[in-house]
């Protein structure tokens, strides 16, 4: 009787302890929409040309790459129009990390890039010049010239569903970034084949899951989004990204 008694008691702590941790993570995912009266790119003019789109699974932002300045940092930039987090990680950032025309990690084979040249941000699978003033690699490209990774569909982690981002080229050059909003988990798969209905031409995965953390912002709109936010990750264990794109309009 008294085991049977402990069991119960067992049970529902851990029931409990799980409602906490659900609870907790409604609590303190940061994703919210901020209008033009709280947002500081109020008053950006080019800003204007940038658009976000929010679907039932995604945020879209879709903007000009000659008129944002970007870069790539080792910390999430505190001021910012735009970032998202970028290499996977494993106590070190995976693959080439370049800031200021300094190489802080070395490429690795495969995957593909975020990088600028001359002031213009570029984005490319499987290759990257020698040179660049920034660059960011990522294990995993998902589309090249128009043709999606079949071979990347296939692997077991691409089959489950995660936080995901895809952030890419459209074929009139513009830069189209595709991530989960905080309710939508995904296939590798699924982002890539809804980022090739929306025009993207080129286009590369960076670290999802519980790293997922980016800020989209126009002049009148701005979307963040942490689905598993920091206070959680530190309940969990979890590790906080160690590389971010960002961007400021000109």
């Amino acid at each position: 009787m008294l085991k049977h008694i402990i069991c119960s008691i067992t049970s529902l702590r851990t029931i409990s302890l799980s409602l906490f941790i659900i609870c907790v993570c409604a609590i303190f995912s940061r994703c919210n929409q901020i209008l033009s009266s709280d947002n500081d790119n109020q008053n950006s003019e080019t800003a204007s040309n940038a658009s976000i789109k929010r679907t039932e699974k995604y945020n879209v932002f879709e903007f000009n790459p000659k008129e944002i300045r970007m870069g790539v940092s080792l910390r999430k930039p505190k001021k910012a129009d735009f970032y998202m987090n970028s290499n996977f990680f494993n106590k070190k950032p995976i693959g080439l990390v370049v800031i200021k025309g300094r190489r802080s990690q070395s490429r690795v084979k495969g995957g593909g890039y975020f990088y600028v040249i001359d002031g213009l941000p570029k984005i490319q699978a499987k290759d990257c010049p020698k040179r660049t003033e920034y660059a960011s690699q990522t294990v995993l490209w998902g589309i090249d010239n128009g043709q999606v990774n079949q071979d990347l569909f296939k692997e077991k982690h691409a089959k489950t569903k995660e936080f995901r981002s895809i952030i890419g080229t459209k074929e009139d050059g513009n830069f189209i970034l595709i991530a989960s909003n905080e309710n939508s988990q995904v296939t590798i798969e699924e982002i890539t084949n809804y980022a090739l209905t929306l025009g993207m031409y080129e286009g590369i995965l960076f670290d999802g899951g519980s790293s997922l953390d980016y800020k989209l912002s126009t002049d009148s709109d701005t979307e963040i989004c942490q689905p598993i936010s920091s206070l959680v990750k530190s309940i969990g264990d979890k590790h906080e990204p160690m590389v971010y794109i960002y961007g400021n309009f000109r």
